[in-house]
């Protein structure tokens, strides 16, 4: 039983030639990595319905599950800009620095489950509220559940909602449908025969055969059978989805050193070794099939308006706190652990931190 996986940076081109290879195959293959229960077919779901641009134009937004002076430091200062021009914060997680203040509403389910029947007139106004949920909110075993509370609570206020990704190639993959509907932890478990495109974060079924296509020596190096040697995101040209859902156009910025190819080039020359027919020989092909196949990709650079999927929401979960996705701003990924200026500055940081607590 063959399982294909993506990692976090991987572009929307390989990760569609890897599936074309994969169905060939009758495998399956999963993005949600990390467990996050982002729903299939629902890009309302798993994107939202609202643009980075809605920060700017909002008088209320509500953190859920993130913090986004880790997760995301650019969205974050537009958020204290927004703060800064009046608007009001509010939190629900455990109390972090963002760089600006906020109102705590709680760190657990039970603090979300009491807006799904609050007034829309005490905190939240019609369109002027904005939700940011977080993927450590999705992560947990009534991720769905959250998710279908967020959802209901938009409906009921009337606003915005956007959900924050982490992985810059979550949103592509979800689009081009690389997922099962059995999920990551099921097809993981009875995988024979795992293809990992650059997926370092999450550690592999041991008795699984790995095949690892990727940049850099980390966690999915270590545990494979196989290296293919790819070029990384700044050495080949990609198009990756923001967590807006915009599709954007990432440019070749040097070239991949030794022998390390782009990698929706090494998928093709596989599928040709193995007997399985790709009806592209070049990038340029493959991005006309694709977007032939997922009209998703065609407005680059455009938000494509996305239709609203009501909540599914039937009861609410038992209580529990949340989390948040990294603990270390430093090493969120393999290029960035690969690093020995990171390295240094994050021992730096963890340093400092000591000191602080100790006093």
């Amino acid at each position: 039983k063959l399982l294909s996986v993506v990692g976090d940076l991987a572009s929307a081109e390989p990760i569609y030639a890897l599936k074309k290879v994969t169905e060939s195959l009758d495998g399956s293959y999963e993005c949600r990595t990390d467990g996050s229960s982002l729903p299939i077919g629902d890009r309302s779901g798993y994107v939202g319905n609202a643009s980075i641009e809605d920060i700017d134009k909002v008088k209320k937004i509500l953190l859920i599950g993130t913090n986004p002076k880790i997760e995301s430091p650019v969205l974050n200062a537009r958020i204290r800009k927004a703060w800064l021009n009046g608007a009001d914060i509010a939190l629900i997680g455990a109390q972090v620095d963002l760089t600006y203040e906020y109102e705590h509403f709680g760190d657990d389910l039970a603090a979300l489950s009491k807006l799904v029947n609050m007034d829309k007139n005490h905190w939240p106004g019609d369109q002027e509220s904005l939700i940011v949920l977080g993927q450590s909110a999705l992560t947990s075993t009534d991720g769905s559940k959250v998710l279908n509370i967020v959802k209901r609570i938009v409906e009921k206020w009337n606003g915005k909602f956007l959900n924050l990704h982490v992985a810059a190639s979550r949103v592509g993959a979800m689009d081009l449908g690389f997922v099962s509907k059995k999920g990551f932890g099921v097809e993981i478990a009875k995988a024979e025969v795992v293809y990992n495109l650059g997926m370092d974060e999450y550690d592999l079924n041991d008795n699984s055969f790995v095949i690892y296509q990727g940049s850099h020596g980390d966690r999915g190096a270590n545990r494979a059978d196989i290296i293919f040697p790819a070029a990384c995101y700044t050495e080949e040209s990609g198009i990756f989805v923001n967590t807006e859902g915009r599709p954007q156009m990432a440019l070749k910025a040097n070239f991949a050193p030794g022998e390390a190819k782009e990698n929706w080039a090494i998928i093709r020359a596989l599928g040709e070794k193995i007997g399985v027919s790709l009806q592209f020989d070049s990038l340029e092909q493959l991005r006309v099939q694709m977007v032939k196949e997922y009209p998703v990709f065609k407005n680059m650079g455009e938000i494509t308006p996305t239709k609203w999927k009501k909540s599914a929401l039937r009861s609410i979960p038992d209580n529990k706190k949340f989390s948040y996705y990294y603990r270390n701003f430093y090493k969120t990924n393999p290029i960035a652990r690969a690093s020995l200026i990171l390295n240094e500055v994050s021992k730096m940081n963890e340093n400092n931190n000591n000191l602080r607590a100790a006093e």
